[in-house]
């Protein structure tokens, strides 16, 4: 394990490693390049690339040596178009049509905040609190003038901040009735929604600055969030009480797999794809950590599968901008496309059960604004393979690495999905083809099938060869 967490620090400096004599270190060489080839090189045929790539002699890269036996994912139609895009906002309409396909009906809402009792009640519990931290000090002889001093100021500033919510808090939480969803607010931070159907819901849209860049939907009683079977196990060590909760779905997930078609197809989101799926709870805490140490308690709302879905842009989902070559990357393979995880980007996730959907978040949105180019000319796969091995020289060959203890590194997989960059002196983006190359030590390589592992990863600009950073 320490090897593991070694390599991670060594191959996470990437970026700062000497720079290469042969190639520049950008994504666009500063002259537009790309976007020229974008918007005016399309190619007519099918782009085929090799689906093996092996090297019979390994690299010398100062102290390490870099063997290359990678398998190469890629698209079966050889088609690569490229997608012009947009950050998009949950406007007021689009919240209320997607609220009425999720969940059909409101009959009454009730809003999610503490009231002025909530607050008082807490504030008396902060008071208690402190009286009791500054009794035990000066039983203890602890409580000398200049900590009293600071103490009292600290108890003072959150007194009055308590105050300030004491007095801007509603004086009820009573339910307001509601007959559609045209009036939900796109700042909205928790309602509990009654359903005409006899069902309830949570309903929480969030906010990035000004704009509304997520929302959560939990259909349940209680609030609640989804608990994957491998963060569960994950958080067992510090958290028993979260594992204690944990059910076994009975649901299959095949058969969850075809009850997620039907919802996307019905909520016009066909175009997004599975990239991971594992077994899940909605989770509900309650109670709290004690003085003693007391872990929370939890109980399982619901069980069955969570996915995790990306749009497809002609095929192949998008990696976020910006990233650095080096960024901790989670892959997971199919035949028509790379399928990416673990990337901050527009994304759903849905916990799937018997009932249908339980809990649905919807996160950065985007517009699709057309396709810049059908099929974007790429280049030769071997001028890809000089720009993988240059760059992998003039990483691995500085004098830090020297010092490191990483003498091997393999490179095991190729993927040619897509990566967002800006596109210049606008608010919109490019989804463009992009090469990644998974690298890692070979004494890591049974780590490489798990799905929280974040193998190392170098991005190639699949159209002019740059390797791709932050920015554009």
């Amino acid at each position: 394990m320490k090897r593991i967490i070694i390599l991670c620090l060594l191959l996470a400096l990437i970026v700062a490693c000497v720079p290469t004599p042969e190639e520049e270190f950008v994504v666009n060489k500063g002259d537009n390049v790309t976007e020229h080839q974008i918007r005016s090189e399309q190619s007519g045929d099918a782009q085929r690339f090799p689906g093996r790539w092996d090297e019979d002699e390994t690299l010398d890269c100062g102290k390490i040596t870099v063997s290359i036996h990678a398998n190469v994912m890629q698209r079966t139609d050889g088609v690569y178009p490229v997608y012009r895009t947009r950050r998009e906002v949950f406007s007021q309409e689009r919240t209320a049509a997607l609220l009425s396909a999720l969940l059909g009906t409101p009959k009454s809402r009730m809003r999610l905040e503490s009231t002025k009792d909530d607050w008082k009640r807490e504030f008396q519990a902060f008071v208690d609190d402190y009286n009791e931290s500054t009794d035990n000090l000066r039983k203890s002889g602890e409580l000398t003038a200049e900590v009293e001093a600071i103490s009292e100021e600290q108890f003072a500033a959150q007194s009055a901040w308590y105050a300030e919510q004491i007095q801007n808090a509603p004086d009820t939480n009573d339910p307001e009735p509601v007959t559609d969803f045209a009036s939900v607010p796109v700042n909205d931070l928790g309602a509990r929604y009654a359903m005409t159907d006899g069902s309830t819901a949570i309903v929480s849209i969030g906010r990035e600055g000004e704009d509304a860049r997520y929302f959560d939907v939990s259909r349940a009683d209680l609030n609640g969030y989804t608990v994957t079977e491998s963060s569960c196990q994950k958080q067992a060590g510090w958290d028993p009480g979260l594992f204690a909760a944990w059910k076994e779905p009975s649901m299959r997930r095949e058969d969850a797999e075809q009850v997620l078609t039907q919802e996307l197809n019905r909520l016009g989101l066909s175009d997004f794809s599975i990239v991971d799926a594992q077994k899940a709870n909605l989770m509900h805490p309650y109670g709290g950590a004690d003085r003693d140490g007391a872990q929370r308690s939890y109980t399982s709302l619901s069980q069955g599968w969570g996915f995790v879905l990306r749009r497809l842009y002609g095929g192949y989902p998008a990696i976020s901008s910006p990233i650095e070559p080096s960024a901790s990357l989670n892959y997971e393979s199919e035949p028509d496309y790379a399928k990416v995880t673990n990337i901050p980007d527009e994304e759903i996730r849905i916990l799937i059960d018997e009932s249908g959907i339980i809990s649905f978040r919807y996160s950065h949105p985007k517009e699709i604004i057309g396709i810049e180019n059908e099929n974007v000319d790429l280049l030769p796969f071997s001028e890809v393979q000089t720009h993988v091995k240059n760059t992998l020289r003039a990483t691995l060959s500085g004098s830090w690495f020297e010092k490191g203890a990483v003498t091997e590194i393999e490179v095991y997989r190729l993927l040619l999905t897509c990566y967002t960059v800006h596109v210049r002196n606008s608010d919109d983006y490019f989804e463009i083809p992009c090469w990644v190359v998974l690298f890692d030590e070979p004494l890591t390589k049974s780590f490489r099938d798990d799905p929280d592992m974040t193998p190392q990863a170098l991005l190639i600009n699949a159209v002019d060869g740059s390797i791709i950073q932050a920015g554009y």
